[in-house]
């Protein structure tokens, strides 16, 4: 029995991934749309959804919400180290930096 609802969990948890990879990409139409339309409703809102499915997807793939914090903290990390790759981006960067400092 209690085989039947690990793999019952499992099968849910791959339904849900699915589910998720299709939001993400019918989210991506919809910023392109918000880009294509100059739409700043349409852009915020699907950078925003972005966000949450990301948040998501890392849950159903075993993560804490706090680990994905940890690392997208690690990612600005790494980028603020580049030289050359993220230099236009790096003010950007560092304020991001600093969001994610004030959220702890």
């Amino acid at each position: 029995m209690r085989d039947t609802q690990k793999e019952l969990d499992i099968a849910k948890n791959i339904k849900m991934i699915e589910w998720l990879k299709t939001e993400v990409v019918e989210t991506v139409a919809v910023l392109f749309r918000g880009f294509q339309q100059g739409s700043e409703t349409l852009l915020k809102g699907g950078l925003a959804n972005l966000v949450v499915l990301s948040y998501l997807m890392a849950r159903r793939l075993g993560m804490r919400y706090s680990q994905f914090d940890s690392q997208i903290r690690e990612q600005i990390r790494q980028n603020l180290e580049m030289d050359d790759a993220f230099f236009d981006w790096r003010e950007d960067l560092s304020i991001l930096e600093e969001h994610f400092q004030n959220k702890k």
